[in-house]
């Protein structure tokens, strides 16, 4: 995954759950304003269905790609017409993969953390 040109915010104050944060990222922003947005993210996450390569992903990355996968289906499903049913349902995939994958790696390190303590 080549999602190293762009700085993700990380905002201590956005919600889980938000996907709209007050101060977008570059690559979220950019993709915004491309053509297609399902070819844009399929550049920078190739497969973007295969749970393989979310595994290379830190925390902070799942955090930002589960973000952008939001708000990504969000956009895609207001124009089904445009990328089509498999397109939709690759973004939910996907972003289902990464949902999962950042809620237990969270989990893991809060549990680490408590341990600790």
């Amino acid at each position: 995954m080549s999602i190293l040109r762009y700085r993700f915010c990380l905002s201590g104050r956005q919600q889980e759950s938000d996907t709209d944060s007050p101060c977008p990222c570059l690559m979220k922003t950019d993709m915004e304003e491309s053509e297609n947005i399902y070819d844009f993210l399929k550049d920078y996450f190739w497969e973007i269905e295969s749970e393989k390569d979310w595994r290379k992903l830190s925390l902070s990355n799942l955090k930002c790609s589960r973000c952008l996968l939001c708000a990504a289906l969000k956009l895609v499903k207001k124009e089904k017409d445009k990328y089509g049913k498999e397109s939709v349902a690759r973004l939910a995939t996907a972003k289902s993969i990464v949902s999962k994958r950042y809620f237990k790696y969270k989990l893991l390190k809060w549990f680490v953390w408590m341990k600790k303590s």
